[in-house]
C-alpha cells in the first residue's frame, strides 16, 4: 500500500522524471525495511528457523509484534529479535534432543 501511495503522489506531481523520483521515495522510504525482510525471506528457507519464530513469537509478545511488523509493516530485524529467536531456536534444539520429546 505504501508503494501504491508513493507512486500516486510522484505521479500526482507531473514531472517529467516521476518514475526516477518514485524510485527515490521507494529507496528512502523501505530501503532498510526491504533489505532486512530479504534477510529474514532467507533466513526463513529453513524449518527450524520457523519453527523458532513461531516458538518465540507465541512466548514474547513484543516478538510476535517484530514478526508481524517485518510481514506486514515495515519493521526491521533488531538485536532484541535476534536474540528471542536465538534462544527459541536453542530451546527447540534441547527438546529435540531429550529422549521421547520432539
Amino acid at each position: 500500500m505504501l508503494s501504491g501511495a508513493l507512486a500516486g503522489q510522484t505521479a500526482a506531481t507531473g514531472a517529467a522524471n516521476s518514475g526516477e523520483r518514485y524510485a527515490q521515495a521507494l529507496r528512502a522510504r523501505l530501503g532498510r525495511h526491504l533489505r532486512h525482510t530479504t534477510a529474514l525471506r532467507r533466513i526463513a528457507t529453513k524449518h527450524w528457523n520457523v519453527d523458532a519464530g513461531v516458538r518465540a513469537a507465541n512466548r514474547r509478545q513484543a516478538t510476535f509484534n517484530a514478526l508481524v511488523e517485518l510481514g506486514l509493516g515495515d519493521g526491521l530485524i533488531t538485536p532484541r529479535l535476534i536474540g528471542s529467536l536465538i534462544s527459541s531456536g536453542w530451546a527447540l534444539q534441547q527438546d529435540r534432543d531429550r529422549p521421547g520429546v520432539g
